[in-house]
């Protein structure tokens, strides 16, 4: 993955007591298309609709909803 990040809603991620820790079961072709954002980048967390734009991309219920 290199320098960009992936950001992933945290519904998405499972915990598996066979790895002793969480994993997301999400395909290359659907993580590549996931919006990203380089390292040093400051993307705004705070702002509800970039949290929206992750959220809906991964179909994924925001949780402040």
């Amino acid at each position: 993955m290199g320098d960009k990040h992936h950001p992933l809603p945290w519904s998405v991620l499972k915990y598996s007591t066979e790895m002793d820790g969480p994993f997301v079961n999400i395909d290359k072709e659907t993580l590549n298309s996931v919006p990203t954002f380089n390292s040093g980048e400051n993307p705004k967390r705070e702002d509800e609709g970039w949290g929206k734009t992750h959220h809906n991309h991964d179909n994924a219920t925001a949780y402040w909803i």
